[in-house]
């Protein structure tokens, strides 16, 4: 692999492997990335201890940030995807790890084609130090436009289906009702059908996270069609008639 780099934290204890890519963006080996996130296992066995890779919470982030590849030790992942992940980790020695890549290895890999351990004076310092924060600063920005232009989690879908599912079984005035049965279908094609038309898509798993609040809005604030109003008032009606 001829653009490895393989890059050591003394005070962290890990090593951490990096591709410089063609086109100038930089990946991270995934195995190295777990460990420097805390997403590991320790096991006691016979008195040696064993340290595994969490790969299945990780490979569930994955899928959760709609990540198609499944990862295993020998693979490398994308500087956006690393930063997912370490949103996901809630560790002191996670927060150590994304700095230490992305304020002093990541910048000077990019900028020089390695990563230096000293600069040669307390002014380069200084001047390494501010352009990171920098560079750090644009990537997080980059990354955030990322996440909120990535389609709807599957567990944001899910919530949105269970919202359109209360709104639409209390429009029928219940499961119960007699409107539920003959009229549920038409209800449920009309809202999302209007979720649909309002953000250009065919499936609400395509909608984008940045606007799934305004797609709980919409919901919400969802009317019935007068025709449809007037069937589902004569259907319940005809239930009140027939006590």
């Amino acid at each position: 692999m001829n653009n490895l780099m393989i890059f050591k934290n003394e005070d962290l204890s890990i090593d951490v492997r990096t591709i410089k890519n063609e086109d100038g963006s930089i990946s991270i080996n995934a195995e190295d990335t777990a460990r420097g996130l805390g997403f590991i296992q320790n096991q006691n066995k016979n008195g040696k201890l064993y340290i595994s890779i969490r790969w299945e919470t990780i490979n569930n982030y994955c899928k959760e940030f709609n990540f198609p590849n499944k990862l295993g030790k020998d693979d490398f992942i994308p500087e956006s995807l690393f930063y997912l992940l370490a949103m996901k980790a809630n560790n002191e020695v996670a927060r150590k790890f994304q700095t230490w890549l992305a304020v002093d290895v990541i910048p000077q890999i990019r900028k020089n084609g390695q990563y230096q351990m000293k600069p040669t004076s307390n002014l380069e310092l200084l001047e390494l130090q501010v352009k990171a924060l920098r560079e750090v600063e644009e990537r997080v920005i980059e990354v955030d436009k990322k996440f909120d232009d990535l389609p709807l989690f599957e567990i944001d879908s899910k919530d949105l289906k269970k919202k359109v599912n209360r709104v639409v079984v209390s429009l029928l005035g219940g499961k119960k009702s007699n409107a539920y049965k003959p009229l549920s279908k038409k209800v449920f094609s009309d809202l999302y059908g209007q979720i649909h038309r309002e953000f250009g898509v065919d499936t609400c798993a395509a909608i984008k996270r940045k606007d799934l609040d305004l797609a709980k809005e919409i919901v919400d604030s969802y009317t019935l069609p007068r025709v449809l109003k007037e069937e589902i008032e004569l259907a319940n009606s005809q239930l009140a008639f027939a006590q």
